[in-house]
């Protein structure tokens, strides 16, 4: 069933077009205000955060017609990548980069420059809080084991953003845990389980799970796929063979 987007999301209408040019003028403004977003430092250009105004479809391209990836739920935060076409933003949501239609994106700068944290963790080990979700980016300092961080709903290359000291970084979600754990806990595999890239059935097979194997689960949970990582990758397992470990 098509969700949000079925009829909207078409350019013929004055009212879409205008919708467009208000949000890339806003998402401009942002950009030239010098920081007056938070910015992913990633790899490639800096991304600028959106927040969805109502549950909507991440697809492969911009267009209605196009494949369906997942449901983005609404009131969550993705990040702009910089790219638009036919009334659609390219967007990362939780690791996963696609086009949503802009209607139901709005600017979101927390009105002070940052996302409302939506919890606490510990790290579980001495670990890099790194300017970027990546290795390649610089270490802001090392925190010791059982550092409390605020932790926020942003996802990418299997690190998840945090607070500390007044300042937001990145850290790879194995290391941040509550009561020593991951910010999910744990779960093991009942059989042999396929870890994919999206949660869906029909997306990319990054790596084959043997049955019993430990894994560490974050805390969203899309069409009956939890968010997993498995070996230092992050993606998405089916929870229907999945126990609490």
């Amino acid at each position: 069933m098509e969700i949000v987007d079925a009829g909207t999301d078409q350019l013929s209408t004055d009212l879409s077009r205008r919708g467009l040019l208000r949000k890339l003028g806003g998402l401009a403004a942002v950009a030239v205000a010098g920081g007056a977003a938070l910015k992913i430092r990633g790899a490639g250009a800096a991304s600028t955060f959106l927040r969805t105004t109502s549950a909507l479809n991440l697809r492969t391209g911009p267009g209605p017609r196009r494949r369906i990836i997942l449901v983005i739920p609404n009131n969550k935060l993705v990040n702009y990548l910089g790219e638009s076409k036919y009334g659609y933003h390219r967007v990362n949501h939780q690791g996963t980069v696609g086009w949503a239609f802009a209607d139901y994106l709005v600017d979101d700068d927390g009105g002070n420059g940052a996302e409302e944290p939506v919890g606490t963790a510990r790290t579980n080990d001495s670990v890099n809080f790194r300017s970027g979700p990546s290795t390649s980016s610089s270490v802001i300092r090392v925190l010791p084991p059982n550092t409390t961080v605020d932790v926020f709903d942003v996802w990418e290359n299997g690190f998840r953003m945090v607070g500390y000291a007044q300042r937001t970084g990145w850290i790879y979600a194995d290391f941040l845990g509550v009561q020593g754990g991951p910010v999910g806990g744990y779960q093991r595999t009942t059989t042999a389980l396929n870890l994919r890239e999206e949660p869906n059935t029909s997306s990319r097979i990054l790596a084959l799970m043997p049955k019993g194997t430990r894994l560490g689960r974050g805390d969203q949970v899309v069409n009956g796929f939890v968010a997993v990582t498995y070996n230092g990758i992050f993606g998405w397992a089916h929870t229907d063979y999945l126990v609490s470990d």
